[in-house]
């Protein structure tokens, strides 16, 4: 199991998460950084720690939102006209 899966494990059972305990559970120094790809990944965590303290949890309710992947590209959205290429104006 790596280091973020065991993360996101801990989180989902409704724990809350610091560095220190990061460190203490044997899941490595750098927290911020799977909270990082765990958000790119698509879900949904908070910073509920004070000013210096850092401390992470999964927002109530949601265990993950919709990635923005998941969504169409904006030039799809958008109805852009084509521009007539020389050939369209043959005699």
């Amino acid at each position: 199991m790596t280091q973020t899966e065991a993360i996101l494990n801990y989180l989902k059972a409704g724990n809350s998460l610091t560095p220190l305990e990061c460190l203490k559970n044997g899941w490595g120094m750098r927290l911020g950084a799977r909270i990082f790809d765990l958000r790119r990944q698509g879900y949904n965590i908070i910073d509920v720690g004070e000013e210096n303290y850092s401390e992470y949890k999964l927002a109530a309710g949601i265990s993950k939102v919709v990635p923005a992947s998941s969504f169409q590209k904006q030039g799809e959205l958008l109805d852009v006209p084509t521009v007539p290429r020389y050939n369209d104006f043959a005699v």
